[in-house]
């Protein structure tokens, strides 16, 4: 049995989760190929989504797709790509998992966004996880309290062990029900659920809550190192140094530039002490960003 696994991972915890499912899932005797689709300039400079998508994508039984959760929504640069895909058939089979990765206190709806996308794109949903993993803004050197540092751990091992178990006892087993698959997947409070929809829109937030990057020229010695490092392709390299594209909204504040750069030319501009309490409240589950659920690493199985 195939299993094609798309990830997305500006962090790199999104990607270590696949990796880990990867290795699970070959140990079971399925056959994992992995298209991690970061930073993509076909996909983000050109646009070419569904071009990226039938030329990247190999024959499978199964597609799992891993991203992060931005914003407590499935980032929207994944949402923009899965509504591409084309219609299983041929070599591409019918079945889809959806795995997210959270470190802001919640999941929020992201795994029932992504079974929407793909049930619309007429697959069945087999299965869905969510796990808790290290928030990357809480890399940034200013900001004091780290939000699950080292997630996810060995804990999520027999986690990934269960889906890929399930994915060889359901092989063939029929027709999954859509609306069992979206009912559970609704795990969220009616409170929290208004919450996503008006309050966390993570457009608007990207754009104009998030500190916005600053680039010092005096510290820069135009390496590169940012440009590369960039997954949503929002950076390009001039001869003194990188500038923010066209694409700048496309920001997705996921510090990766900023822990590249080795002079620290780059910054982001904020309150730090500000966000500081912001941090330390979310982490002790007392800001209004936080929806409190358990487990936090969690397998959902049709």
């Amino acid at each position: 049995m195939k299993i094609a696994a798309l990830v997305f991972s500006p962090a790199g915890k999104t990607r270590e989760t696949a990796a880990r499912f990867e290795k699970t899932a070959n140990r079971k005797g399925f056959q994992v190929t992995t298209i991690d689709w970061t930073g993509s300039k076909r996909v983000f400079r050109e646009g070419r989504r569904k071009e990226f998508l039938e030329r990247e994508i190999p024959e499978h039984d199964i597609l799992c797709v891993f991203s992060p959760v931005y914003v407590h929504h499935l980032s929207c640069v994944v949402q923009e790509l899965l509504s591409a895909l084309p219609k299983p058939g041929g070599k591409w089979g019918p079945y889809a998992v959806p795995v997210v990765t959270f470190g802001g206190g919640s999941s929020g709806d992201a795994l029932l966004e992504a079974a929407k996308i793909l049930i619309k794109t007429k697959r069945t949903v087999m299965a869905a996880l969510k796990v808790e993993a290290e928030h990357c803004i809480t890399r940034i050197k200013p900001i004091l309290t780290k939000i699950n540092a080292g997630k996810p751990g060995e804990d999520l091992d027999p986690v990934l062990e269960k889906l890929a178990d399930h994915l060889r006892a359901s092989e063939g087993s029929g027709q999954i029900d859509t609306k069992t698959v979206l009912a559970r997947l609704r795990y969220q409070s009616k409170s929290a659920r208004l919450k996503n929809r008006f309050i966390f829109r993570e457009k608007f937030w990207q754009r104009y809550i998030y500190p916005k990057l600053g680039i010092d020229r005096a510290l820069c010695i135009a390496c590169g190192a940012c440009a590369k490092q960039c997954p949503v392709r929002c950076l390009e390299m001039e001869t003194d140094g990188p500038v923010l594209t066209g694409t700048q909204k496309r920001c997705i504040h996921c510090a990766g530039c900023v822990m590249a750069c080795p002079t620290g030319a780059l910054r982001f501009r904020a309150d730090w002490e500000h966000w500081n309490r912001v941090v330390d409240r979310l982490a002790k589950g007392q800001s209004p960003l936080y929806t409190e659920e358990k487990p936090n690493t969690a397998l959902f199985t049709f």
